[in-house]
């Protein structure tokens, strides 16, 4: 970890026309990345998780939804390890995983949120298990998982042409 370095900012008080200085000491703009992986043609979702593709929705990320019964090879994540986080909206404290490559039925009804639209540098970040920033990190969506387990969001890079419609929730 480099020290930090610090950096005066001037804070500006209403319309007093008065200046503060303020010495930031925990300023890193070169954020540099732990762990990269490379970026999927897309994300499956079961239908089971309505709750992440609203927040989705809300996010304006395109969400697509499987209009019928499809066998894909898919690459998952098994759990090698994991220490879940102690409180909600952290990150577990530690997780291993293991990829793999699995031949599976998609069901009509699952989801699909592709990573070539407005907002694909977030997409990974939400789904991968091991980012710091993604679902797994909020306890309402009930992802994390125990050792063993297959990680419930899959990661589409076959060639295959998916049967998509896109996504409306018809209730908002």
């Amino acid at each position: 970890m480099r020290p930090a370095s610090g950096r005066n900012n001037a804070v500006y008080l209403g319309n007093y026309h008065e200046v503060a200085k303020e010495v930031v000491t925990n300023w890193f703009p070169n954020v540099e990345p732990t762990l990269s992986v490379p970026r999927p043609l897309g994300y499956i979702i079961p239908a089971k998780y309505q709750d992440v593709v609203e927040t989705l929705l809300g996010h304006d990320i395109k969400v697509e939804i499987f209009a019928k019964d499809i066998h894909l090879e898919i690459e998952s994540y098994q759990i090698k390890e994991i220490e879940p986080a102690r409180l909600d909206y952290l990150p577990p404290q530690k997780i291993e995983v293991e990829k793999k490559k699995l031949q599976t039925i998609i069901k009509r009804g699952d989801f699909y949120v592709s990573c070539a639209q407005w907002g694909a540098n977030l997409v990974p970040c939400l789904f991968e298990p091991q980012s710091q920033y993604g679902f797994i990190r909020y306890w309402k969506f009930k992802l994390v998982p125990e050792v063993g387990d297959i990680f419930p969001f899959y990661r589409f890079v076959g060639e295959k042409t998916l049967p998509l419609i896109p996504y409306k929730d018809w209730q908002r």
